[in-house]
């Protein structure tokens, strides 16, 4: 079994599309945003169930945010693009340091050394990402908190796939990243064309 097959890693994509349009359609209050999160990401759950039936749940809504997230990057130059890219790896980022930790955490799992090995590998990219942010007015430390919950659900469906996948617990899941942590940091990847609106 691959890594790829083991942990669907990019399924944060899909939580910090859906916060970047809320943030963009509703600035004002933050439960509005996380409403407006919410409700987007059942719309999207449903589309990813749709059309991509006989992928695990987690790699269904993988694959329609990667597509979405290519199609909007698609569209746009310069400083927007470089920003909704950094918006996006703060999703990606958010979910594999905080969320997934938290998740383990619930389950008897330390996940610290999966957590510091992520944030090392992906230390150059979030660096761009902040900057990115802080230089548009946004602290990327305030955007958590609206993900926060959309995370957790993201982040419980993929982990569930990743025990069905290897055979186990949730805890046996957790385990196993890290037992490979360095592994599992490497493979966990932004798609291409999200880093490289990102670091140019």
């Amino acid at each position: 079994m691959t890594l790829g097959k083991v942990l669907a890693g990019l399924v944060a994509i899909a939580v910090a599309m859906v916060v970047l349009k809320a943030l963009q359609d509703r600035p004002a209050d933050p439960q509005e945003v996380k409403e407006a999160m919410a409700a987007e990401m059942d719309t999207l759950r449903t589309e990813a169930d749709k059309r991509h039936p006989n992928l695990a749940k987690s790699e269904a809504l993988q694959a329609v945010a990667a597509e979405r997230a290519s199609a909007q990057l698609a569209q746009q130059t310069g400083d927007k693009r470089a920003l909704t890219a950094a918006s996006l790896f703060y999703g990606f980022y958010f979910v594999n340091t905080r969320a997934r930790p938290e998740y383990c955490r619930s389950h008897g799992v330390d996940l610290a050394p999966f957590a510091k090995a992520f944030d090392a590998v992906h230390a150059a990219e979030r660096d761009r990402a902040r900057a990115l942010l802080l230089r548009n007015g946004t602290d990327p430390e305030t955007l958590y908190p609206l993900m926060r919950d959309q995370l957790g659900v993201t982040v419980a469906q993929d982990m569930q796939d990743t025990a069905k996948g290897i055979q186990g617990s949730a805890a046996d899941a957790c385990r196993v990243l890290n037992e490979h942590a360095a592994q599992f940091a490497a493979t966990l990847v932004l798609p291409p064309e999200v880093r490289q609106a990102l670091m140019q």
